[in-house]
């Protein structure tokens, strides 16, 4: 319904299509596969790519490979004695989402590397806020000619459950799934951290990591003029000098079935866009131009 009421027509196969959501490659035809989904498919993936290009920078959440770069996660966790390490696998099955373990020992996630782990993650204790590490997800869209426009729905706000001892994450512990919760709670639950107007602060700010982020990644790979791309960009909170500041914690191509889970106009609005048109559920950035 929605497709049709946005003047669209779905085709009976890929072939007879002008643009195609789907989760695989299309030969000449307009899909979402643009270059940058490779760079971001995995933790692995989107670590190298953010180490080669973004340096240390100040919302990037860092993190190491555990096969490739033991010496350098060694380094900053003796440099940075009071951060915790968010471990996490690549090993895909279907149906089942990857375990992630957080842990306060570095030697601990060292030796995670030989049970399928392959990369940690920093996360400072202030992004625990009542036994929750919340995740802010955006969504930003990139056109074949790489205009960029992200969601303008208000952001989805995922929790992962912490176990807590003594009001510290217990040392070692397996986090259960994210669960998505609402934007009300996250504001109440976070209200200290953000502080007066600092709910819209850091909505401002997250698009300020945006902006960056992408017009890092688009200067190394800009793609071939000829796909698209959907991005799911999720933000913990994290603390800076004048008060809480997004830290980009995970980059990943959004999967079509997935949102359209959550929303029935998400291909009728995306092809609108990607059509040059202007569509109220996207709002383009614009990126600098050096």
């Amino acid at each position: 319904a929605a497709v049709a009421a946005a003047g669209l027509v779905l085709a009976d196969a890929p072939k007879d299509a002008d643009i195609v959501f789907d989760d695989v490659p299309c030969e000449g035809r307009l899909t979402n596969q643009h270059s940058l989904n490779a760079a971001v498919y995995s933790t692995e993936n989107a670590i190298t790519a953010f180490q080669r290009i973004a340096g240390a920078q100040s919302w990037l959440s860092p993190g190491f490979l555990l096969k490739s770069q033991i010496c350098e996660l060694i380094g900053a966790a003796i440099m940075r004695n009071n951060s915790w390490w968010l471990l996490k696998s690549d090993q895909v099955v279907a149906g089942v989402e990857p375990q992630t373990v957080l842990t306060s020992n570095w030697i601990t996630a060292v030796r995670h590397a030989d049970v399928g782990y392959s990369a940690a993650l920093e996360c400072t204790p202030s992004m625990v806020i009542g036994g929750r590490l919340f995740l802010v997800e955006r969504m930003v869209l990139v056109t074949p000619a790489n205009g960029v426009f992200v969601r303008a729905a208000a952001p989805r706000i995922f929790q992962h459950q912490i176990a807590m001892d003594a009001n510290k994450p217990e040392p070692y512990q397996i986090l259960p799934p994210a669960s998505e919760v609402s934007e009300h709670l996250f504001k109440l639950q976070a209200s200290v951290q953000l502080g007066s107007g600092g709910a819209t602060r850091f909505d401002t700010e997250t698009e300020h990591v945006i902006v960056d982020a992408m017009r890092l990644l688009l200067g190394v790979d800009s793609g071939d003029g000829t796909n698209f791309g959907v991005f799911r960009m999720r933000f913990a909170i994290g603390q800076g000098a004048d008060g809480a500041v997004p830290v980009l914690h995970e980059v990943r191509p959004a999967l079509v079935a997935e949102q359209l889970a959550v929303s029935s106009d998400f291909v009728p609005s995306v092809a609108t866009v990607i059509a040059g048109g202007s569509d109220v559920h996207w709002r383009q950035i614009q990126l600098p131009s050096n």
